[in-house]
């Protein structure tokens, strides 16, 4: 009884470390290089600041053109045009639920609109 459950054991591993292995290899968010280097242009949401070096979460929109950014359950501004749509296919492609964190690096004093880069906690 012992040996069977056992060889079982060693089995179950085998597969679980293959498959980690597997998911792994697999191209994620986090490494395509298209999305982490691209700086986006985001505007702020009506009443609404940003603040230079503040970490808003992304979520991409119910039709999926544009990045919400929201500061904790307050909607703080967007992402649009072509930018957008790259990251947003990136976010629902990659299996993370469609959202991501960005930081913003730099404020226009002008327009209020900034410049937000994803951040890479993987």
């Amino acid at each position: 009884m012992g040996d069977n459950f056992l060889k079982r054991q060693a089995r179950n591993f085998r597969k679980g470390r293959d498959r980690a292995k597997a998911e792994q290899r697999q191209r994620v968010l986090f490494n395509r290089p298209e999305v982490l280097d691209t700086i986006y242009t985001a505007q702020p949401e009506r009443n609404c600041r940003f603040q230079s070096g503040e970490t808003l979460l992304a979520v991409v929109s119910e039709d999926g053109q544009r990045i919400v950014l929201a500061r904790g359950h307050e909607r703080t501004g967007h992402v649009e045009g072509d930018g957008a749509q790259s990251l947003a296919q990136a976010l629902i492609e990659g299996g993370g639920g469609g959202v991501t964190e960005v930081r913003i690096t730099e404020v226009s004093g002008l327009s209020g609109s900034a410049k937000a880069v994803i951040v890479n906690n993987g």
